[in-house]
């Protein structure tokens, strides 16, 4: 199953405390199914997020453009933790995953 999380607000946007980090227990999302695997990809799903390159810009020089291999976000597939599997959003961040399910016995 796809599914994408977002943090719908800026951060400092809400003085009550809606802008801070955010954790969603998938484990609860999906109670009627048990979670085999969660795969983190990128937000058009069709890459593993180990597998992008991003570009990286050298503006104090020449202008070059050279694709770096080290990627931001290095956890591409979210361990199980004890409470189940958890993913946090920070403010203004949109997040997807391919989560296999199954069905509970």
């Amino acid at each position: 199953m796809l599914i994408r999380l977002e943090h719908i607000f800026e951060a400092h946007e809400d003085p009550n405390g809606l802008s801070k980090p955010a954790t969603v227990q998938l484990s609860t999302l999906f109670a009627a199914f048990d979670i085999t695997a969660v795969e983190e990809v990128v937000l058009g799903a069709n890459l593993n997020k180990e597998k992008l390159q991003r570009l990286k810009w050298d503006v104090e020089s020449a202008n070059e453009v050279r694709v770096d291999g080290n990627s931001v976000h290095n956890k591409d597939v979210l361990p199980k933790e004890a409470d189940g599997w958890s993913v946090t959003l920070s403010a203004f961040q949109i997040r997807t995953f391919i989560v296999d399910l199954k069905a509970k016995a």
